[in-house]
Parts: C-alpha cells; sequence; structure tokens
C-alpha cells in the first residue's frame, strides 16, 4: 500500500546547445484511503493548471501509472500536486495537495559565482527555535526556492559538480513562484539537534546555486505543576469511599516521577465532588516536577501521565477478612503533554490539562481527574 508522486530525473539538467530536459513522472496511489487520485500540473509563474487524466478507455481510474512526459524548457520549473478528492483549481482549492512536485531546468554550467551571490545578505535573516527553523531570504533576481533539513550531511552529486542532495530529508520547502522575498519555517523539528541545511536557488535563465549551512535548535525545559485530584465519583452509593492512588509521569520509558497516596490498609476517605490539592496541602503536597532542559529525540519525545485509584469495599468489618470487592478506575490509556511547534507557539506558559482516569470495569463507578498546568520553554 502506498502513494507517491515521482519525477525524474532530478536535477534536472539542460545540457550546452539544449533549450529543454525530459523530465519523465510516475504516480502510485494504491492506499485503502484513497479510491481514486486526481493530478495537476503546470509551469511555475502559469496562471492555470491542467489536469492529467487517470482513467482508461474504459473510464477506469488506474492506480498507477506513467504520465505523460515533459519537455521542460532552460529555466522553468514544472510543479505537480496531487489532491484526494476531485477539486477544480489548484489555484483557489482550500484542499492541501497529498504529495507535490517541483523541479526546475537547470543549465549545466551556468553556476552562480561567487557561491551565495543570489543572495542580498544584508535584507536576508535567520532565526531557530527548539521547534523550528526560519529563514526570510531576500534575493537580487526573482529566484524559485527549495530548502531541505536533515540530520546528515549533504551528499555531493558525482555527475553535476556544485550540487548536492539529502539521502534522508527530514523537512523541506519549495516556493510556488519566481520570488525576491522567501519567508520560509522548518517545522516539527527536534529540540536540542544539530541540522544541516540545502538551500536551492535558481533563476529563470537556468542560472543556480546550492548552499550548505548548519544550525542548532534550543534544548527542551518541562515544568509540570500537581494542582488537584477531583473526585467525579467516589464509587460508593451510601458512604464515602476510601481510596489509594497512584500516579506515573513517564517519558521515553522511564518514570520520572512516582506518585503514591493511601494503600490496602490506610485508604484516604474521599467523597463525590471532592478536591484533594496536591499544590499546597500539606498532606497531600507534590513537588514540582522539572524536566531538562534537554535535547528530545524520538526516544523521549512525548511525556505520558499514567494514573490510577482505587476504591475498598469490605464484606466484613474486620480488615483481614475482607472480600475483594475493591473497584478501580485507570486513564484507559497513556495521556500525553500536548507540545506545540513552531515560531510564536512553541513555548508554553501555565497550560492547564486534566487526565482522566474513568471506570475500568462495568461494575466500577469511580471516576476522578487529575489536573496539572505546565510551561514549556526553549534554550
Amino acid at each position: 500500500m502506498s502513494i507517491e508522486l515521482r519525477a525524474k530525473p532530478i536535477p534536472l539538467i539542460v545540457e550546452a546547445g539544449e533549450t529543454t530536459a525530459h523530465l519523465d513522472l510516475h504516480y502510485i496511489a494504491q492506499d485503502e484511503q484513497y479510491d481514486e487520485c486526481y493530478i495537476w500540473w503546470r509551469f511555475a509563474g502559469d496562471p492555470s493548471w491542467q489536469q492529467y487524466n487517470l482513467y482508461n478507455a474504459n473510464g477506469e481510474f488506474q492506480p498507477h501509472d506513467y504520465l505523460p512526459s515533459v519537455d521542460v524548457p532552460l529555466g522553468k520549473c514544472y510543479q505537480a500536486r496531487m489532491y484526494e478528492n476531485k477539486i477544480t483549481d489548484p489555484n483557489t482549492s482550500p484542499e492541501d495537495p497529498v504529495l507535490r512536485v517541483s523541479v526546475c531546468a537547470l543549465s549545466r554550467d551556468s553556476r552562480v559565482t561567487p557561491q551565495g551571490d543570489f543572495i542580498n545578505h544584508e535584507r536576508s535573516s535567520e532565526e531557530t527555535g527548539g521547534t523550528f527553523h526560519f529563514r526570510h531570504l531576500s534575493t537580487v533576481v526573482p529566484t524559485f526556492l527549495t530548502i531541505e533539513v536533515s540530520n546528515e550531511e549533504p551528499v555531493p552529486d558525482r555527475d553535476n559538480p556544485g550540487m548536492k542532495s539529502f539521502t534522508n530529508v527530514i523537512q523541506s520547502f519549495t516556493s510556488n513562484d519566481f520570488l525576491m522575498e522567501h519567508d520560509v519555517e522548518l517545522t516539527p523539528l527536534d529540540p536540542g539537534t544539530k541540522f544541516f541545511c540545502l538551500i536551492r536557488l535558481s533563476d529563470q535563465y537556468g542560472n543556480w546555486d546550492f548552499i550548505t549551512t548548519e544550525f542548532k535548535t534550543l534544548l527542551r525545559f518541562v515544568t509540570i505543576d500537581f494542582q488537584k485530584l477531583h473526585i467525579i465519583d467516589d464509587g460508593d452509593d451510601w458512604a464515602s469511599g476510601e481510596f489509594s492512588f497512584k500516579i506515573k509521569v513517564i517519558q521515553g520509558g522511564n518514570i520520572m516521577r512516582e506518585i503514591s497516596f493511601g494503600d490496602e490498609d490506610h485508604q484516604i476517605t474521599i467523597h463525590s465532588g471532592q478536591d484533594i490539592l496536591l499544590s499546597n496541602d500539606p498532606l497531600y503536597l507534590v513537588p514540582t516536577l522539572y524536566l531538562g532542559p534537554e535535547a528530545i529525540n524520538e526516544g523521549n519525545r512525548e511525556v505520558h501521565f499514567d494514573i490510577e485509584g482505587i476504591e475498598y469495599d469490605y464484606s466484613d468489618e474486620h480488615a483481614n477478612n475482607r472480600e475483594d470487592n475493591s473497584r478501580v478506575a485507570r486513564s484507559y490509556k497513556y495521556k500525553d503533554l500536548i507540545f506545540d511547534c513552531g515560531k510564536g507557539l512553541e513555548n508554553i506558559s501555565h497550560r492547564g490539562r486534566d487526565f482522566e482516569a474513568a471506570p475500568e470495569g462495568s461494575d466500577d463507578t469511580i471516576n476522578f481527574n487529575l489536573h496539572i498546568n505546565y510551561s514549556v520553554e526553549y534554550f
């Protein structure tokens, strides 16, 4: 099962004495989510798009096929967009394409020298946060821009000196037209990580430049303040319930904080509607938890909460003769903190979040929430 939209060769080179380069195109739409797909194309700057016919002579949708090849004139940029639903015009469609391809026809020997000469450095700037890298690129002539980010260095193209590519692209951006001012934000990125950035610029005459830079994102720092346990239902129809609680904060498989109140023999007596204050009640005070500052990767990216409450019922007045009539409430699954990404969004200040522990079995009625406040900063 896959969905692809591919063009080759990349880079697309117009040889000396030629005016065009031949581009081959292929698509695959074999996925349960896509009964059909719709592909449009144009040259960058053209006002209108053209739609490919993906049906055979019998009117049947072809889930994979080669599209008609295109001869791309020197300096032009071919653009294709694949959509899940039928649209009338990519220029006005509110739906984002599922896949997109942009390929510029570049001159074999027209690399801009010195390197970086396309860029107006006085008007260009960049900013790096914990989850994003932002660039404003100003160029001296209208240019088509592609930026890619990877955690590996770009590999030189043996057949095309001066050109490079990544084997593993993490984030990318491609402009929609030839412009002199480009604003690009690449997000989400892992905090505290060194990245390589490959900038590819070309003008309307096929001149080009490939520029490699590096940047490092900021470290993530999380503050968690435990506010209260709110008892929705104490699970006891006739009296106050006898409770024990367990709360675990888990990051990357490691328990960062484990909190327990009460046990089988020393339960907390609670009632429906009660708040157990964790921030200022000396009996139940839970200290603030700090995570970081630290670099983030797939192994420690998520912060989970696992919560459990047990309400004990006795069939005998003597605890040591009780039957196991306890009622249990647990979070259905690990509940995560939500980390926002991007410029102006990633920093979070005292955001509240509730984690519900719902009845585990059909006979259980106990129900409660853990309320926390958390903040996220990057250094």
